[in-house]
């Protein structure tokens, strides 16, 4: 796979585009900076690709040749605000679900009934966790013919505060659970992780799952698991603007006859 830098400078153009007040993360004085679905389309359009835009496990279709590669490929696009903690600790957080009735029936099938009933299993329930997920994958490929194997996560970490920006391509398909040493962290008043199941590898957090908060299923990847990522970029600064200066410019250009206000 091979994202070169003409590929990631029409992305971050793309992307700068959206700071006119088209963009769906508002900010102050009118302007706006590209959120996880802006961040889709400028993937899609860069690759020539199609977006779905729907909750699909894959957001984006391409031609493997975009990538120097063959068949169709799959691209999970995630966007984070979470550069800073990326920086200071090189960890790449990615929140992949929160199915909270879909992994409990699943346990309860078989017959893992509760937060104890975890603490007892927890190597069967994680397997059971992450298997579970990884089916909803490999059900996705098969529905839009692309190539699992070749599919990734293509994330794009930010911090708004500082502007900074970098993409980051990870494999789609998880750590096997059958290689994570399984604990459960116990219920604690007031701590919003309890009861959450955790998989670690070399004492190091891959995966976590809120069993009773929220039912949230996260992935830790390091920098050791990185297929490629970009250097560290800015948006393209824009003009000054005014209150929804993006969607009146591109009414004139498309109506200039009709837009008389």
């Amino acid at each position: 796979m091979v994202i070169d830098n003409k590929q990631v400078e029409q992305i971050r153009l793309l992307m700068s585009t959206y700071q006119d007040g088209t963009g769906q993360l508002r900010v102050k004085d009118g302007r706006t900076l590209p959120n996880w679905r802006d961040f889709e389309r400028s993937v899609a359009t860069t690759f020539k690709g199609y977006a779905f835009e729907n909750k699909g496990f894959l957001d984006v279709v391409i031609k493997g040749e975009e990538i120097n590669d063959e068949g169709n490929i799959g691209i999970s696009c995630k966007m984070r605000n979470t550069y800073s903690s990326y920086i200071s600790s090189g960890n790449i957080n990615l929140e992949l679900s929160n199915a909270y009735n879909k992994f409990w029936a699943e346990l309860h099938k078989n017959k893992i009934y509760n937060i104890g009933s975890v603490r007892l299993v927890p190597e069967r329930a994680g397997k059971l966790i992450v298997d579970l997920y990884e089916s909803w994958k490999h059900q996705a490929a098969k529905q839009i013919k692309v190539d699992i194997e070749k599919s990734f996560y293509l994330t794009c970490l930010y911090d708004e505060k500082k502007g900074n920006y970098q993409l980051f391509a990870l494999p789609f398909l998880l750590p096997d659970p059958a290689t994570l040493d399984w604990t459960l962290r116990e219920p604690k008043d007031g701590n919003e992780n309890r009861g959450t199941l955790i998989g670690r590898k070399n004492n190091k957090l891959i995966i976590e799952w809120y069993g009773i908060s929220g039912g949230q299923l996260k992935y830790y990847a390091s920098n050791d698991e990185v297929i490629w990522k970009s250097e560290s970029f800015k948006l393209e600064p824009i003009p000054d603007i005014e209150s929804g200066y993006g969607l009146i410019q591109k009414a004139k250009s498309y109506f200039p006859n009709k837009w008389l206000f």
